[in-house]
Formats: structure tokens, C-alpha cells, sequence
């Protein structure tokens, strides 16, 4: 825990620097950590999303899915609790569009089936067309990251699929950030094109951007 205190204290890094710090503190947590983790994530969560929307009312939420050798925040943990808890919230997560290096929208229910596309991140099975969203209509997304800094602006893998998502939706759009540690002071090499977040959830905090 020494070395994640001592970069805490720098002023900036490269994103590259940042996606393998990062991930290396990552390599090192357990599953059970991972789970415990994700719960105290998304216990925030559902506190400070209900300041926000009524989340008993219909509202459409889009949520990545983890890649497991990734050891990403487990958002199926939030899925299933949306599912059990919140039937209003219409769910939707990713699948890419090869074709056009993009992201496809679409709905997700417990009865949805999964493939597992060669990065190793779930895909629903698309078998109607009415699964389909336009980004344009959803209220919330959860974004995945490997680091973010106190602007609110983050560090994914480099493909770059989240940037033209988001610059897809509606301007409104609440964009969460989850991660398992605390901000950075800066990221140095930001381009044009990277989006800020509105807010970034970790286990003990809740991050708000301006």
C-alpha cells in the first residue's frame, strides 16, 4: 500500500503510465476483495443516484460489463440488484460493431444470453430489433476506467469506443465513473476528444465534478 500513497502525491502522469499502475493494483486483488469492493460501490451508488432521478420511475441506464481477467468493478452485482429491486430502470450494455469500430446499445433482462467476444467482456445475443437503443435516449451510464483525476477526466484502455459513445448521447447524460481507488492529481495527456465525468464512485467516496 505504500507505493498507491506515494502516486497519490505526484502532481501528473501519462495515461500510460496510469492504465499500468493501475491495473497492476488491480492484478493483485482477490475475488472476495473484488465482490466486497463492487458492493461498497454500488451501496453509494443507489444513494446518490436517487438525489438525482427518481429512481423508481422509468429512466434507462447503460452498463459496461466486467472482463474478468481485467478485474474490473463486478457491475453484475448491480445489475442483478437493479433487476430484483428497481423494475422501472431499463438496463442496456454493449456490444461492438466491428464493422464501424463502434458500440451497439441494447436492452438487457435476466432472460438476456450472453456470448463472449474475444476480449473477454459479455455480449447480449441481439435476436430482435426492438433491443436496440439509440444512445440519444438514455438518462445514465456507467463508465469503465482504469484511473481518473480530480477533473473528473479518466484513463480507459485507448480504444477509444467510450469517447464516441458518449459524445453520441444527449448532452444531460449523467456520466458515473466506478473505481476501486482515489483520483490522481492530473492527466497530462488529455486530448480534445476525452469527456469529463460528472461524478466517480470508489468504495469509501463519491467524486462530484463541475
Amino acid at each position: 500500500m505504500q507505493k498507491y500513497r506515494i502516486i497519490m502525491n505526484n502532481q501528473n502522469y501519462t495515461k500510460k503510465y496510469l492504465r499500468q499502475y493501475f491495473q497492476s493494483q488491480r492484478d493483485v486483488l482477490s475475488i472476495s476483495e473484488i465482490n466486497q469492493k463492487s458492493e461498497q460501490i454500488f451501496e453509494h451508488f443507489f444513494e446518490n443516484l436517487s438525489k438525482i432521478i427518481d429512481i423508481h420511475q422509468q429512466n434507462i441506464g447503460h452498463i459496461f460489463l466486467p472482463i474478468i481477467h481485467k478485474k474490473e468493478v463486478n457491475t453484475e452485482i448491480l445489475l442483478h440488484q437493479i433487476w430484483k429491486n428497481y423494475p422501472n430502470m431499463i438496463t442496456l450494455t454493449s456490444s461492438i460493431d466491428w464493422e464501424n469500430n463502434a458500440l451497439i446499445h441494447a436492452q438487457i433482462t435476466p432472460e438476456t444470453i450472453f456470448e463472449t467476444n474475444k476480449w473477454g467482456i459479455k455480449e447480449p445475443i441481439i435476436t430482435q430489433k426492438n433491443q436496440i437503443f439509440n444512445p440519444i435516449l438514455i438518462d445514465w451510464v456507467l463508465v469503465p476506467l482504469l484511473a481518473f483525476d480530480k477533473k473528473g477526466l479518466r484513463v480507459g484502455y485507448g480504444k477509444g469506443f467510450y469517447d464516441k459513445f458518449l459524445a453520441e448521447c444527449k448532452p444531460e447524460i449523467l456520466k458515473i465513473g466506478v473505481s476501486f481507488f482515489d483520483s490522481v492529481d492530473e492527466i497530462i495527456d488529455i486530448q480534445p476528444f476525452d469527456i469529463c465525468l460528472h461524478q466517480c464512485i470508489t468504495p469509501d467516496k463519491i467524486f462530484i465534478f463541475s
